[in-house]
């Protein structure tokens, strides 16, 4: 009986393991070798798979309207902008409703990395390196 690991539900299907095979043409090479090869290639051969099958079962989006009844366990997992503005999203456990739009799971990143990076420890905008001036002038 095959036991299935424990992030499987009971209706999706085990991966299936396919063992690999080796094509090893040595024309013309010493017996020797020959002979150590062949045995890597068995040895490879018993004991290397890949996957024949791999299936992806993915859960079901946090967003999903469905008609069954939320779970009252208080283990539905939501995500909220808060109400300290912006950068106070945070992750939460919430009973009896889901989030009803996109604008409700995420809170859009600043973009300010340009800047950030442009900036020096004293806030002075950062000079370019002698390199970096040289491959402006090659390439513009």
């Amino acid at each position: 009986m095959t036991t299935r690991p424990a992030p499987y539900s009971y209706d999706a299907p085990l991966p299936e393991k396919e063992p690999l095979q080796f094509d090893v043409q040595l024309k013309g090479a010493p017996e020797e070798i020959v002979q150590l090869v062949h045995s890597i290639k068995q040895v490879g051969e018993q004991f290397l798979y890949h996957w024949k099958t791999f299936p992806i079962v993915l859960p079901s989006p946090v967003n999903a309207v469905d008609s069954a009844p939320l779970s009252t366990s208080a283990d539905i997992p939501y995500i909220t902008g808060g109400g300290g503005g912006e950068g106070s999203s945070t992750l939460g456990r919430r009973c009896g409703s889901r989030p009803s739009s996109l604008r409700d799971l995420f809170v859009t990143p600043s973009f300010d990395e340009l800047d950030a990076v442009a900036m020096d420890t004293t806030g002075e905008p950062r000079r370019l390196t002698a390199k970096q001036l040289e491959a402006l002038r090659e390439r513009g």
